[in-house]
């Protein structure tokens, strides 16, 4: 069965060119810009295309981080220098890494339950949380990375902590489905800081600790930084 609707109608480029002016806008959640750049796209042309899709994502969000990894932005945001916001996808190197996160496994795993559930597309959010006591033993497995330097564990979530995570199915060919994977984060001197769990992620800490830290740190070296995670997955639901 497909429900890819009328996505070949409009063509690659027009689909693109919104999903970039509308990522620009900076109006926009994991889920609205799926359904942007996904506008007019029959999942089976992507499929064919794939490699082409990831070009156009690059050139629609501007992206040139295809070399960029953790230890470089986490530099960057020590120092002070290069860019404060980075946007990642398909075939990046921090990309590449995060997507092999136990959590977004995990993720994968729930779209293909809602899938078979409901047999329709969706949107969705399931962001990792290190915080509280469920938070211990994922923050021991995250940083145990530090040890290695990086050759075990994930390296990529051990730079970005907790992080948002949104998913949105945007259409369904027989067994599979294309799925746009938004994850956003913040390096902060508070998220940096603030100790293990569970103090350190409690209202209590950032109001009190966290915020004024932040504050003292606006500009330069241990300044805010963000980055952005956009990526498409065909996966196998059933």
């Amino acid at each position: 069965m497909s429900m890819s609707g009328n996505f070949g109608q409009y063509g690659f480029a027009s689909s693109y060119g919104s999903a970039a002016a509308h990522f620009n806008s900076g109006n926009h959640s994991g889920g609205d810009v799926a359904s942007v750049m996904l506008r007019g796209v029959d999942i089976a042309e992507a499929r064919t295309n794939q490699n082409w899709l990831i070009d156009r994502q690059k050139e629609a969000f501007g992206v040139q981080n295809s070399t960029t990894s953790p230890w470089q932005v986490g530099w960057e945001w020590a120092s002070g220098e290069g860019p404060r916001d980075r946007t990642f996808t398909n075939g990046d190197t921090f990309t590449e890494m995060l997507r092999q996160h136990s959590h977004i496994d995990a993720t994968r795993n729930i779209i293909r339950s809602r899938i078979m559930s409901t047999n329709s597309t969706s949107k969705g959010s399931n962001p990792y949380i290190l915080g509280g006591i469920d938070g211990v033993g994922l923050y021991i497995k995250d940083y145990s990375t530090l040890l290695t330097a990086g050759k075990t564990g994930n390296l990529a979530v051990t730079y970005l902590g907790s992080y948002g995570l949104k998913y949105a199915v945007t259409s369904i060919d027989g067994d599979m489905a294309m799925v746009t994977f938004t994850v956003t984060n913040s390096s902060t001197i508070s998220s940096a800081t603030h100790p293990p769990p569970i103090i350190g992620y409690t209202n209590w800490w950032n109001k009190n600790i966290g915020d004024p830290m932040n504050r003292s740190f606006s500009s330069g070296p241990f300044s805010k930084t963000t980055q952005t995670f956009i990526w498409m997955e065909n996966l196998k639901w059933k």
